[in-house]
């Protein structure tokens, strides 16, 4: 694939948002990179200063991953993981929002677009689901679902099509 490029920090690197910033820097005068994905974000290491709580260090790393796309005019997607959630009484797992999201409810709150990816682990035929959760700019898109359908064999995904989940 001659547009997508893979970078994995060194295991003696500390992998901070600092750090993957200053890559990214890089690749963007290097490379030409028009976009990168962090992915997940519970990987990274969590430097808050003393006093400094998980909302703000989040808020703050977030403002900053912002700030760095405007100015290299550069997309950035971060895949983050719900929280623990509870299962309903039927025992399956709800739909998780933005605001499940582990950490800060700035997941919700500062994302241009949010989107989860949801699936029912208990039915390996159930339509994968794509939530569009958030779109700040109605010309960028509208929220809503669509389902896809996982292909062990081949390991990817296609159009559920008609009717939904199975």
């Amino acid at each position: 694939m001659e547009h997508v490029y893979w970078y994995l920090p060194p295991e003696t690197d500390d992998w901070t948002v600092s750090n993957l910033l200053d890559v990214a820097r890089q690749l963007v005068r290097q490379m030409g990179i028009q976009g990168f994905v962090i992915d997940p974000w519970n990987e990274l290491e969590c430097l808050k200063p003393k006093g400094v709580t998980e909302t703000d260090y989040i808020g703050d790393s977030l403002r900053r991953i912002r700030q760095f796309a405007r100015q290299h005019a550069v997309h950035v997607w971060i895949v983050a993981h719900p929280q623990k959630l509870e299962r309903n009484k039927n025992g399956e797992y709800p739909v998780p929002t933005m605001y499940d999201i582990a950490g800060s409810a700035h997941w919700r709150n500062k994302a241009d677009n949010g989107l989860c990816v949801w699936r029912d682990f208990a039915n390996d035929h159930a339509a994968v689901s794509v939530f569009v959760q958030k779109v700040r700019f109605r010309q960028n898109g509208k929220t809503g679902e669509a389902q896809f359908r996982y292909k062990t064999a081949t390991a990817t995904y296609s159009e559920f099509g008609i009717g939904g989940r199975s």
